[in-house]
């Protein structure tokens, strides 16, 4: 189906139900005269929260978790105990060990030294500094050279293919393409965009406030906005914006559905394509999505939005703009299939673009990309074929060498945290060796936070307990001399500990014989 094509209302209904699930993971904080917090993870909630977790983190960039370095203080204060560390270890750990000197090494061991103490390497760039200030640098250099057969480096070639695969299936999936654009080309259209969404959505959304209030606002935001814009003189910088904008369509679902189809999103990719733009602003999105569960709010009724209509105004935006940068800086449509093909036509001007918007290319490189990328006439492939050999035949054999120092790196501040003599890994077959680096590398630091939290939560359960269980099991022996014979309050009730809640409480207290008590998130409901 192309742009501008008619669609039945069975489309329309399926991109609703899309949107629907795309928006669960903007939350509502809303509105903010009533406001006192919100799960961030509300639309998440039918996920486990370690799941929930990493799609918030892959999707709004937020964190989940301490950093490790806190949970690691945590330890040493012995607010998290080394059994609640081994207990929450206990379901990743497997039964295997390498024998390194003497003694054996399992894989629990090394598990648990890297949640310990972090053994990552230093960043390539300073791995060189950082091994010449070590105190074992010798020892460091000489069980690089030892694990040589053992650390194989891709070739060029083989590395070049895998980056342009993971490119190629990562596009309308793992980002936007305006995204993609901002990596590679090294444009700003995320910004641009999100810029000119909250021109719009302050304007629009506006309760009163505003001076001069944004006329059309009957229209919807999405009629609003077309109307507009139109008499910007070049929204966005978008080249002939007057024509592309009275050619959208009335309905915002067309609107939209044109777009996708423009930029070429498969239809399974659709919900995480659109959850993307939803997170882009998750302030605005998440306003729009609690106005347009308010049947009988008055600026709802009186100016209507809804995230189909946010959305149709955003990946349009997307559209052009990929557009217009794809024509300039490649060559070519906009679009995904287009996108692909060139990915497959032009693979060592793709790898370059992406060692550099990686940081990965040198600075005498990186302009001899942009020459010929700006040349007057197009540049061959030849020529991005050859600045790629030239790069490997440079550089290949020292990314070689800084793989190997920080694999030796690793295994002798593994040693160190073990408590075990280095000595012996020179003695230690390199594909032994490797065994050790492949479980510290199937245990990244980046998902140290879940095992660290559920230590945490362990020892908070204990101490918890420990503390009730003495009460729960002391029963006080009547006294003979007991003179006043105790009664049943009327009543007990649980409040939230909102300072809302507190006034509630007194005056309940004041008018009869009830006996209160506090208790977080029950927003002033009694039990």
């Amino acid at each position: 189906m192309t742009p501008t094509a008619s669609y039945s209302d069975t489309n329309r209904m399926h991109l609703r139900g899309l949107i629907l699930v795309a928006g669960e993971i903007v939350a509502t904080y809303w509105p903010m005269r009533t406001f006192v917090h919100h799960n961030p993870l509300h639309g998440l909630e039918d996920l486990h929260f370690d799941d929930a977790v990493r799609r918030a983190r892959r999707l709004l960039g937020g964190r989940g978790h301490l950093p490790n370095a806190a949970y690691r203080d945590y330890l040493k204060a012995g607010r998290i105990k080394p059994e609640q560390i081994d207990g929450a270890l206990a379901s990743l750990i497997q039964d295997k060990r390498v024998t390194v000197g003497q003694g054996p090494v399992t894989h629990a061991d090394v598990v648990r030294a890297h949640l310990l103490h972090g053994i990552t390497a230093p960043a390539a760039d300073t791995l060189d500094a950082v091994i010449e200030r070590h105190r074992d640098r010798a020892r460091i250099r000489a069980l690089a050279a030892h694990l040589a057969p053992a650390i194989a480096v891709p070739a060029i070639r083989d590395h070049m293919a895998a980056v342009i695969e993971g490119e190629r299936a990562g596009l309308g999936r793992g980002s936007t393409l305006a995204a993609w654009c901002d990596r590679l080309l090294g444009t700003d259209l995320t910004e641009r965009i999100d810029r000119e969404m909250i021109k719009w959505c302050e304007a629009f959304l506006d309760e009163g406030h505003a001076a001069w209030p944004m006329p059309e606002r009957q229209r919807g935001f999405f009629g609003a906005w077309s109307r507009l814009a139109s008499q910007e003189r070049s929204p966005c910088g978008i080249a002939d914006s007057r024509r592309k904008l009275a050619a959208l369509p009335e309905q915002s679902d067309d609107a939209l559905l044109d777009s996708l189809h423009a930029l070429g999103i498969p239809v399974e990719a659709w919900s995480d394509f659109l959850s993307r733009h939803l997170a882009a602003l998750p302030g605005w999105a998440g306003f729009i999505k609690w106005r347009s569960d308010q049947t009988d709010y008055a600026w709802q009724h009186t100016h209507p939005a809804d995230l189909l209509q946010y959305l149709a105004v955003r990946v349009w935006y997307e559209r052009e703009l990929v557009q217009a940068a794809c024509r300039e800086s490649l060559g070519i449509d906009g679009n995904l299939d287009a996108i692909r093909l060139d990915l497959e036509a032009h693979p060592h001007r793709y790898y370059l673009l992406r060692e550099r918007g990686n940081g990965h290319l040198p600075s005498t490189y990186a302009s001899a990309l942009d020459r010929i990328r700006y040349a007057a006439h197009r540049a061959p492939a030849e020529r991005y074929q050859q600045l790629t050999e030239r790069y490997a035949v440079q550089f290949g054999p020292r990314h070689e060498q800084t793989a190997r120092l920080a694999a030796a790196w690793r295994l002798l501040t593994l040693a160190r945290a073990l408590e075990i003599d280095p000595a012996p890994l020179l003695q230690t077959a390199p594909e032994e060796l490797r065994l050790l680096l492949d479980w510290l590398d199937g245990f990244p630091e980046s998902e140290h936070g879940p095992v660290w939290l559920h230590a945490f939560e362990a020892g908070y359960r204990e101490e918890l307990i420990g503390r009730l269980r003495p009460r729960a099991s002391h029963r006080a022996e009547p006294r003979e001399t007991d003179t006043q014979i105790k009664t049943r309050h009327q009543a007990q009730a649980a409040f939230c500990i909102d300072v809302r809640s507190e006034s509630f409480r007194r005056h309940l207290e004041a008018v009869g014989d009830y006996d209160t008590f506090g208790i977080a998130g029950f927003f002033t409901v009694f039990i």
